[in-house]
């Protein structure tokens, strides 16, 4: 086993040999595989059990070419842009919160509850397909349908924390593990496929002492239903055929891509997480706020949304058209 695995593979496609590389270059750079080396690679290390405890992989490659395979976190450590363009990225590589337990439980009140009172450590995580006792932001109730998924995890132990982009961190990490271009995030905590909601985040805290425990809770609509006729929500088997312990792991792997900490992981970009949801976002398409619509938004620091010379903390403000 390895505690350290760096790889500078061939990272251009065959497709573009004509347009970017000379006859000497072609051997050195071309990645002739379907797969892609540099996934083939974390298979091959998964598959084999080829990692170390606390190890690291080091992937030499293009920007936004490696899949997660729901057992490797994955964040950029550094890039490097050339004159022509070309960029090439420095991937990290590890096993998501290696350190924390992660546990499947029948039914239970709520994962989230679970969590807050514990004393585990961040990464702990904890995933149900029944809550009987769910909810949402301001207390609302999250009524459990057959088939949900409802799964939260510690992402923060410290003295000050920052709940917006956290959870806008949560939303990110879904579109990310689901991967289909139907779904939008209507700010803070929705993730919508038609304007109908099949995905919820919610981030609470609990203080001991000066210590804030930061849990992130996140609800799915997996298989569609008659059950709710408050109103037309929307499930993950209208888009893609994906079961609880599939989507488990990916969620698992890409929340640890954009939160987990540690001294050998490369920082936290929060500002790189910001920049994302927006562009998502604007897929919904633009706010109004108080009987005006704004062409353009910004979200600050604290994942709140900025409109014009007005601060919105509060999404229930905001409709979007």
């Amino acid at each position: 086993k390895f505690d350290l695995i760096i790889w500078n593979l061939p990272y251009i496609p065959h497709t573009e040999i004509d347009s970017v590389l000379g006859p000497m270059e072609d051997a050195a750079l071309v990645d002739s595989d379907n797969q892609g080396l540099a996934n083939r690679l974390l298979d091959c290390v998964a598959r084999n059990n080829l990692m170390a405890k606390n190890g690291r992989i080091l992937i030499l490659s293009r920007e936004n070419s490696i899949n997660l395979n729901g057992k490797f976190a994955v964040r950029k450590w550094d890039e490097l842009e050339f004159g022509d363009g070309e960029k090439i990225v420095i991937y990290c590589a590890w096993k998501p919160y290696e350190k924390s337990s992660s546990t499947y439980v029948e039914s239970t009140g709520s994962t989230n509850d679970d969590l807050l009172s514990s004393n585990e450590e961040i990464g702990t995580h904890i995933s149900t397909s029944w809550q009987h006792r769910g909810r949402g932001r301001r207390d609302r109730v999250w009524k459990s349908i057959d088939g949900c998924y409802a799964g939260s995890w510690i992402v923060e132990k410290s003295k000050s924390i920052n709940p917006g982009l956290l959870q806008l961190a949560g939303g990110l990490a879904v579109l990310k593990s689901i991967g289909h271009n139907s779904l939008k995030i209507k700010w803070p905590n929705d993730i919508l496929i038609d304007n109908r909601k099949i995905c919820g985040i919610l981030v609470e805290g609990r203080t001991s002492g000066e210590i804030i425990s930061v849990v992130l809770g996140i609800g799915i609509n997996m298989k569609s239903t008659t059950e709710i006729e408050d109103f037309d929500i929307a499930s993950l088997d209208e888009i893609v055929d994906m079961n609880h312990d599939e989507l488990d792991k990916l969620l698992h792997c890409n929340i640890a891509s954009l939160l987990e900490k540690g001294d050998k992981l490369p920082p936290v970009n929060f500002n790189d997480i910001r920049n994302e949801v927006m562009y998502h976002m604007k897929k919904l398409g633009k706010p109004i706020y108080r009987r005006e619509t704004y062409d353009s938004f910004e979200l600050n620091d604290f994942g709140e949304l900025i409109l014009g010379n007005y601060i919105v903390d509060d999404g229930e403000d905001v409709e979007w058209v």
